[in-house]
């Protein structure tokens, strides 16, 4: 299976598209895409352990507003199927997984 990242399109706002702020999965060929997991502002640098499991870098928001009063640890992130990560609704410091 082939992995891609697909960041946000907003900084911390409401997402516009089905498929970003998500990693997808699919076959080579493209066929059968499926998002994997969601719910990543900017994720990047995919890596497998040895034993298979899947983790990436993501970055956190960059700008300050009326609706984000603080910027958010980035985060490395242990990626399980089907779970959603929490951006924009849960950023790094109010989340536990």
């Amino acid at each position: 299976k082939l992995y891609v990242v697909v960041g946000a399109t907003t900084d911390h706002g409401p997402l516009h598209d089905p498929l970003e702020a998500s990693i997808l999965r699919m076959n080579a060929d493209g066929s059968d895409l499926e998002v994997f997991a969601t719910g990543f502002r900017n994720p990047y640098d995919l890596a497998f352990s040895a034993d298979g499991k899947l983790f990436t870098a993501d970055n956190s928001p960059d700008e300050l507003d009326q609706s984000l009063q603080y910027l958010a640890a980035e985060e490395i992130n242990y990626v399980r199927e089907g779970l959603d990560y929490g951006f924009p609704n849960v950023l790094a410091a109010n989340q536990r997984r």
